[in-house]
C-alpha cells in the first residue's frame, strides 16, 4: 500500500505542539557583519551588487509552516532568506522561527560556521522527512523563491512523556487542551509569517475538532480558533495567500471544525486535494466544498534529511498525501508572483482557479491493506461517502504561468481601460469564493 504522508495522524496529534520536553532546533548564534565575506558565505541565497554595494534577495517569500526541515540540504540551502532579528533575540538576524522551544526562538543559518574561520561546525538536526519534503516541493530548485521556516509541528511526535498518541487522544479533556495548543501555535506562525513579509504560506497540516463530544467544548475551541487563527489572518495577511493541504481522511468536508486550515472560509485560502499518478482523487485525499483544487500528491519525490533517505547522495525521496499537494499549488502561487508581483492574494487564488483544467475526476478505489492483493473477481471499495466521480479543478501550471506573464506585460505596456477590464474579468475574478466550491 501506499506509503501516506504523516498529514492524517496531524489531524490527531497536532495538538503536541510546543512541548517543554522537545529539543528545540538551534544551534550556536552567528554575528557575521551582514553583507561581510562570511555573512555572504553561509548566505548564498543572497548576493552582493557590486556597482552599488547593495544586497539583493529573492523576489518572492514562501513561509513553509512544518516541522522544520534540513536546511543544509542543498535543494534547500540556497533558498532560506534571513531578516533582523529584535534586540531581545540576542542575535543579529535569523532566517525562521522555533515554536517549540520557547517563545520566539530563531533558526541559526542553516550552516554553522566558526566565526574566525568560517569552517562548517553544523551538527545533526531533530528533523524529520516532512518539513524537508514539503520545503523542497515549494521551491522546486527555483532561484527566485525565498523560505521562511517555522517549526509550529512537533518533532518526535510518537510518544509524549510517559503516554502514547492513543493514550492522550482517549482523554476529552486532554484532547481539548491540545486541540487549543495547536491552533495557538499555528496562529503564531500565521501571525509571524505575515509580518515577515511572507506572500504565500504553505500549511502542510490539519487540525481537527470535529469529534470533540460537548458543546462547551467546541464552543472553547472555537474562541481560540477566532481569536488566535482567524484574527492574524484578518488583520496581518491582507498580502499573503495561504495554501492548505485539505487533509487525508477520505471524507467530505461539509464544516469548518475538520482539518483548519483548510476548512476557514477565509477569502484569502486555497485549500488543495490530492491526485493519483492516473489523475484520479487520490483515495486518501479528502474532497467537498472546501477543497478549491487538486494537484499530484501520490509517490511524490523530494527532499528529505540525508540520513533518512534511502539513497544518502540524493537525499531525496517519494511520499504520499495532500502534505504534497499542497506545496506544488503554493509553488505555482510563487511563480505566479515571480511573474506578475502586482498582483494581490485573491487575484493569484483566482488566477490559479481560472487556468485550471474542469475534469471529471474518478475516486481512486482504497488498495488492499498491507500490500496484499484483493481476490481474484473482488472490487475495491471506494473510500466510505465518498462519490465514484465528480468535477473538479486541476491546477495547470504552464497555464498559469503564461497567464500572469500576459497580464504582466499587459501591466507594463499601459494597456486601455478596456483590455485591463477583460483581462481582470478573464483572469482575476475568481469563480467561487473559498469553502463554496460547486464541486
Amino acid at each position: 500500500m501506499k506509503k501516506v504522508s504523516f498529514h492524517r495522524a496531524l489531524a490527531l496529534v497536532s495538538w503536541m505542539v510546543g512541548i517543554s520536553n522537545l529539543t528545540a532546533c538551534y544551534g550556536p548564534s552567528q554575528n557575521f557583519p551582514v553583507g561581510s565575506e562570511l555573512w555572504l558565505k553561509s548566505n548564498p541565497e543572497w548576493s552582493l551588487i557590486e556597482k552599488t554595494g547593495t544586497l539583493e534577495r529573492k523576489s518572492v517569500l514562501v513561509a513553509v509552516l512544518d516541522g522544520g526541515f534540513d536546511y543544509n540540504h542543498p535543494r534547500l540551502a540556497k533558498h532560506l532568506v534571513p531578516f533582523v532579528a529584535p534586540p531581545e533575540s540576542g542575535r543579529n538576524y535569523g532566517i525562521g522561527f522555533d515554536l517549540l522551544s520557547g517563545d520566539l526562538d530563531f533558526f541559526p543559518h542553516f550552516s554553522v560556521l566558526d566565526p574566525e574561520s568560517g569552517v562548517d561546525g553544523s551538527e545533526t538536526m531533530m528533523i524529520r522527512d516532512h518539513g524537508s519534503h514539503v520545503a523542497g516541493l515549494v521551491t522546486l530548485k527555483n532561484e527566485r523563491i525565498g523560505l521562511l521556516p517555522i517549526r509550529v509541528l512537533p518533532l518526535p511526535m510518537d510518544r509524549l512523556g510517559d503516554a502514547t498518541v492513543g493514550e492522550m487522544m482517549e482523554n476529552p479533556e486532554t484532547k481539548v487542551k491540545f486541540t487549543i495548543l495547536a491552533v495557538e501555535q499555528v496562529g503564531k506562525g500565521v501571525r509571524l509569517a505575515c509580518q515577515h513579509g511572507a506572500q504565500v504560506l504553505n500549511l502542510s497540516l490539519g487540525i481537527d475538532y470535529s469529534n470533540v463530544g460537548s458543546e462547551e467544548a467546541r464552543a472553547r475551541i472555537e474562541a481560540v480558533v477566532a481569536s488566535d487563527l482567524i484574527s492574524p489572518i484578518r488583520n496581518l495577511c491582507q498580502n499573503s495567500l495561504l495554501v492548505a493541504a485539505a487533509g487525508n481522511e477520505s471524507r467530505e468536508m461539509l464544516s469548518q471544525n475538520q482539518t483548519l486550515p483548510a476548512t476557514l472560509s477565509e477569502a484569502n485560502i486555497l485549500s488543495v486535494g490530492a491526485l493519483n499518478s492516473k489523475g484520479q482523487m487520490a483515495y486518501f485525499s479528502n474532497q467537498g466544498k472546501f477543497v478549491d483544487v487538486f494537484m499530484r500528491g501520490a509517490d511524490i519525490k523530494s527532499a528529505v534529511p540525508e540520513a533518512d533517505a534511502a539513497l544518502p547522495m540524493d537525499a531525496v525521496k517519494k511520499l504520499s498525501g495532500t502534505s504534497m499537494a499542497s506545496p506544488l499549488a503554493a509553488h505555482v502561487a510563487a511563480r505566479v508572483l515571480i511573474e506578475a508581483p502586482m498582483l494581490s492574494p485573491l487575484e493569484v487564488r483566482a488566477l490559479i482557479l481560472n487556468t485550471a483544467d474542469l475534469k471529471e475526476l474518478q475516486t481512486e478505489r482504497v488498495p488492499a491493506p498491507d500490500g496484499t492483493s484483493y481476490a481474484e473477481g473482488e472490487v475495491a471499495p471506494l473510500p466510505d461517502g465518498l462519490p465514484e466521480k465528480r468535477m473538479g479543478l486541476v491546477v495547470n501550471p504552464p497555464r498559469a504561468i503564461r497567464a500572469a506573464a500576459e497580464i504582466s506585460r499587459a501591466f507594463r505596456a499601459g494597456i486601455s481601460t478596456e483590455q485591463t477590464h477583460a483581462l481582470r474579468n478573464r483572469y482575476l475574478v475568481a469563480p467561487f469564493e473559498h469553502g463554496n466550491s460547486p464541486f
